[in-house]
């Protein structure tokens, strides 16, 4: 049949009725890794629904809409999206750090595999005395429940380690109130000539006073101490006490909690790890409709200004050399986070959104200073691009489009995805509350590395794509930057997928825009040929990029970023 979809492979033979995906629906509340059994049943009805020569009125799935619906209150009230704190562990077990989260009681809830071996603690157990030390972990527990933030730690652990050496963890609360738990994680402190040199200039540290500081904060022994400046252990010891005395504090720890403070209000030397490899530097901007937007750059401060809409696989990472290229071709890029993805607030609504999120944008290149302004949108972040140079042409220099999406309204542009790739968009189009929770469980799964493969197997169908999220280093990076993108729940996934189904040709800019169109010549999502009609039908320029397919921008960030140079 001409209109039929194709079908997926190895799904189940048997098809499954109503009640048995109502079933699925609720299994995967508690079981997200049953989330491929509701994949492969949702592809089986709607391939059955395209076959059928008489459809089901209200679409393929009117039936079931409504147990939908009501399983994804159950799916968002039980959490099966994740806390941050779960992703923290996950992320600092992959660079060899150790991490755990304890209960108000100081009882471990849960704990990497590093910080079982290094520091010996066991979920269910109260940390041992030997290596935290009873009293003190009382103390820092009380501490940062009484005055911990989301936003900043208000406690401090040291644990002792072997060879004598020390390790710090700040503490964090997490959760509601009434649930509230602590995440601890190293603190990466880092002595250098300038925040060293600075703290001890404040301080008027002396010599011996400024090695025992460093050896403090880096948790070395005195020992060390005494036999680099070739004294004894006492003299260094009561060159400690001055030192304390002099900084006003009871103990080493908090030496560590003084240069934690001091290194934050000034600008660098002691940072939180927040992921496994290291963030960008992100900063916030308070916008006048009292969204939050959490924004980084890149390049060079006199460089040619760029806005970048990034995409949703991938964040806000760049790929290994994109930095020098920026260098080189003196760009800035200004990445903000998308609504309800990174740390930027979200937004209600399918099409109003982005068109919300152009004003706060703007806000921000006026505190920028900026007039003119170059576009970047990749894959989902396309949308927004359009969207803020139709409601600002006056601003927009060019825009770009790195795989970029564009809007779904044929049955031929479904046909050019595989089938995985189609069904979370039909469903949003034509089942929303199927889509929401399909998208819930999709996510529960992959941020829970449940199966760290799905990435893998939704592009698999194209070899370029696959063979970039499998490779080591550059599809790691986008695994990470797609974790952080989603650290605070799916809405932003949600949003994006309800968006990208929609025809959102009001979106698109009604002034003349010089717009380039790049696709990757194996993009399955945005197939060369639909793209090139597209940009026919609008007047734009379509390129196709060798080599390249959804991740283009990833995988030929040099072709991009000379689309955005070219006059």
């Amino acid at each position: 049949m001409a209109n039929a979809l194709p079908r997926a492979t190895d799904e189940p033979t048997a098809k499954p009725d109503r009640g048995e995906l109502i079933a699925l629906a609720y299994r995967v509340v508690v079981a997200p890794e049953s989330y491929a059994d509701l994949s492969h049943a949702l592809q089986e009805r709607l391939t059955d629904y395209y076959a059928a020569s008489e459809r089901q009125e209200g679409g393929p799935f009117a039936d079931v809409e409504g147990e939908f619906r009501f399983a994804l209150d159950l799916f968002e009230r039980a959490g099966a999206e994740l806390s941050s704190a779960r992703q923290m562990l996950e992320r600092l077990e992959s660079l060899g750090l150790p991490a755990f989260t304890l209960t108000r009681r100081g009882v471990v809830a849960e704990a990497n595999a590093r910080a079982k071996s290094d520091l010996a603690v066991t979920p269910g157990q109260p940390l041992p005395a030997a290596t935290f030390g009873g009293q003190k972990v009382q103390r820092a527990l009380a501490s940062a429940l009484r005055g911990g933030t989301r936003e900043r730690f208000a406690g401090i652990l040291s644990a002792e380690q072997e060879g004598g050496r020390t390790a710090h963890l700040s503490l964090t609360p997490f959760g509601p109130p009434h649930e509230q738990q602590l995440l601890a994680q190293p603190i990466a402190l880092t002595w250098n000539r300038r925040s060293g040199g600075a703290f001890a200039e404040t301080f008027s540290l002396s010599g011996a006073e400024r090695d025992i500081a460093r050896a403090i904060i880096a948790g070395q022994d005195l020992r060390d101490v005494a036999e680099e400046r070739g004294t004894s252990l006492g003299t260094v010891r009561n060159q400690t006490k001055r030192l304390m005395q002099k900084l006003g504090a009871k103990s080493r720890l908090d030496i560590v909690a003084l240069f934690v403070g001091y290194s934050k209000l000034h600008g660098g030397g002691a940072a939180e790890v927040g992921s496994a490899r290291r963030r960008p530097v992100e900063r916030s901007f308070r916008a006048p409709s009292g969204r939050n937007i959490v924004y980084t750059a890149y390049g060079p401060k006199d460089g040619e200004p760029v806005l970048v809409f990034h995409p949703l696989f991938g964040g806000n990472l760049l790929a290994p050399g994109t930095a020098q290229l920026l260098q080189d071709k003196r760009l800035r890029l200004i990445v903000p986070w998308r609504p309800h993805l990174g740390g930027t607030d979200g937004a209600k609504g399918r099409k109003g959104h982005a068109l919300a999120f152009a004003d706060d944008l703007d806000a921000l290149l006026q505190d920028f200073g900026i007039g003119k302004i170059s576009l970047l949108g990749v894959n989902g972040g396309a949308s927004y691009a359009f969207a803020f140079a139709r409601h600002f042409p006056g601003l927009v220099r060019k825009l770009v489009t790195a795989g970029g999406v564009i809007p779904i309204f044929t049955t031929r542009q479904f046909f050019a995805m595989s089938p995985e790739q189609r069904l979370p968009l039909f469903l949003a189009r034509h089942a929303p509350s199927v889509a929401s929770h399909y998208t819930r469980a999709t996510l529960a799964r992959t941020i829970a590395d449940y199966d760290d493969t799905f990435l893998e197997r939704y592009f698999k169908a194209t070899p370029t794509d696959y063979r970039t999220i499998t490779d080591e280093h550059l599809g790691s990076l986008i695994k990470s930057g797609t974790k952080t993108a989603l650290e605070n729940g799916p809405e932003g996934a949600v949003a994006e997928l309800l968006l990208a189904s929609a025809n959102w040709k009001v979106l698109l800019p009604e002034a003349p825009c010089d717009v380039v169109m790049l696709v990757g010549e194996e993009d399955r999502q945005n197939a060369p040929g639909l793209v090139a009609e597209f940009a026919r039908e609008q007047g734009y320029e379509q390129r196709t990029v060798p080599g390249a397919g959804t991740f283009l921008f990833h995988q030929k960030p040099d072709a991009v970023l000379t689309a955005l140079t070219e006059a």
